[in-house]
């Protein structure tokens, strides 16, 4: 699943050479953990519906979490996104409730 996400991921940060396409994808797969970490089981989807928030919102806090990485800034991610996080542990808790 991380390999999906590479396109997207080096499109944002502007990344043009492939030298450093594994290092890219670990850290990809590494916000993955640490999302499902922070919110439970989520199912990462390249392409989630119009009306599924917990994917959308699931894949911008993935590509911000791996452009703080990339930036050697990962430490701070937590702190500055923490609403983004709740918002998404509401939403994860809201879909678990209806099933």
């Amino acid at each position: 699943m991380p390999d999906q996400y590479l396109i997207i991921v080096k499109d944002r940060l502007n990344i043009t050479f492939g030298h450093k396409d594994d290092d890219v994808i670990r850290m990809i797969s590494e916000g993955m953990a640490s999302i499902r970490s922070w919110v439970g089981a989520i199912t990462f989807a390249l392409n989630p519906e119009h009306d599924d928030i917990v994917g959308i919102l699931a894949n911008e806090l993935l590509l911000d979490l791996v452009r703080y990485k990339w930036n050697g800034s990962g430490q701070y991610f937590q702190q500055e996104h923490r609403s983004n996080i709740l918002t998404l542990q509401l939403e994860v808790a809201k879909r678990n409730a209806k099933t």
